[in-house]
This record gives C-alpha cells, structure tokens and sequence, in this order.
C-alpha cells in the first residue's frame, strides 16, 4: 500500500516541479503519559496547520473532504486547549473527544488514523490535480512564493550552499518572520529579500570581533554602525586571506569609498 504522504510529494512535484519539505508526521506514536500526547498533538498541529497548510487549503478547495475538515477542527481543539484557558468551546470539544479514549496511547492512536485519513484524501486530491494542467498551473503559481522554492532560487543567485538541516532551520525563520512581518505587495519578491537578508547574516564570520571594527571606524554605538560590519562582512567575502590590520584597514577602505560615493550622488 502506498504512503499517502510519499504519493502526495510525487504528485506536487509532479504538478510544480517542488517537492514537500518536510518530514512526514510519525503516525505511529508511543504514548504513556498526557504530556507525550500533548508532544503528539503539538507535532501533528505544526505538520498539519504549518507545513501542510498551503497545499491542504489548495487540494480541499479543488475536491472537498471531510476527513481533511474533521482533523484540521480537532487538531485546532486539540492544541487551543491544552496551551490556552480562554477557549471554552474548543476545551469542550477536547474534552469531550478525548473521554471517547481510554489512555494517552489510545487517544494517540485515534488521532494518528485521523490524521491518514486526511492524509488519504489529499494525496487522492493531488493526483487529480497533477493530471489536470489549470489545477497543475495554478498549484505552480502558488508554490512559486513558497519560502522553500524561494530559498533554493536565491541561493542560486548568490553562489551560496548550505547543508540541509542549516537550510531548513533559516527556511523556518523565515517563514516566521513572513507570519509576524507579512507586509503588502509582491509576495514573491519579499520573501526573496526576506531569504537574502537570512543567508547574508549566516556567510562568513569576521576575521576581528566586530567591536574592533567598530573602534577602528569610530562608530562604536553610532547608527550607521549596522551598515560598517554590513561591508566588514562583505569584505570578508571577497577577502578571505586577509586578517588583523590589514582586514581592518581594507574595511576602512571601503567605507570611505561607499561614503565618498554617497556624497557625490547628494
């Protein structure tokens, strides 16, 4: 029998040419405790409402499912509370899915067929989709803005690579960011600045502590001493060899170079 979640990648891969970036949720939890189902709500909430979020609201809006609507609601119940107390209908609904169950394990068990289930009907919604080509462009056309798709692009265009859990662990940051810094406009184009901003800050360290570059500047808490370790950094990209004085003497270069630039262009 086919995993769902594996014929659901090959399919978007199939349809936008992107795969799932993601682990697959662990539908077969150990739990003998309430605080290790509370982990697996948590998990399954941050697979579900998180990862999967896009392409689940995508595949239901082409071919509605109930499976999908059940575990997104009690998922949601699940997670609101066991983490929050201003929430009485979702507490109720916990509570009283959770009495159908007679232990952690069972409950754990329960929710984990639930989650397949969802699981089955989007992976059936993703092949139809795949083999339809409007269903197929339009799911490109949303994939295109995905932070995973947009990193990958970006770090192409900077000559720059990353091993894989470090590419994850910025994809993450900066999806968080995009969530509590949205913005308007071009979606696409911010989360490639959003993307590029993470994988300068993360290139290579200065040869000098930055206090150092700062003191040689005379910048030491001045507002424009964000902008120094900016071309610092830039410096040390382009001049790995250099250390000591001479990295510090070519950084003061070039700050007086982009300084003397600015001021003939005002």
């Amino acid at each position: 029998m086919s995993n769902p979640f594996d014929v659901l990648a090959r399919a978007r891969r199939l349809a936008t040419g992107v795969g799932l970036d993601f682990e697959p949720a662990n539908l077969r939890p150990v739990c003998a405790t309430e605080a290790e189902f509370d982990a697996v709500v948590r998990d399954y909430y941050t697979f579900f409402y998180e990862h999967l979020a896009t392409d689940a609201t995508f595949l239901v809006r082409l071919r509605p499912a109930k499976d999908v609507d059940f575990v997104r609601r009690l998922l949601y119940d699940l997670r609101t509370a066991a983490n929050h107390s201003d929430n009485p209908k979702s507490e109720e609904a916990a509570a009283r899915w959770r009495r159908g169950h007679s232990s952690p394990q069972a409950a754990a068990n329960a929710l984990a067929g639930l989650l397949g289930a969802a699981l089955e009907a989007l992976s059936r919604a993703a092949v139809l989709a795949a083999r339809d080509q409007a269903a197929s462009t339009e799911w490109r056309e949303i994939a295109s803005v995905e932070v995973g798709a947009v990193f990958v692009a970006v770090s192409e265009d900077l000559g720059l690579s990353f091993t894989e859990g470090n590419r994850r662990r910025m994809v993450r940051l900066i999806e968080k960011r995009i969530q509590v810094h949205p913005h308007r406009g071009d979606r696409q184009a911010l989360v490639a600045e959003y993307c590029a901003q993470e994988m300068l800050a993360a290139r290579r360290p200065l040869p000098v502590p930055y206090d150092r570059v700062l003191d040689a500047l005379g910048l030491l808490r001045s507002r424009q001493a964000s902008g120094a370790i900016l071309i610092a950094h830039s410096v040390a990209e382009v001049a790995p060899t250099l250390r000591g004085e001479a990295f510090l003497e070519r950084v003061a270069e070039t700050w007086r170079a982009a300084g003397a630039l600015v001021s003939q262009q005002t």
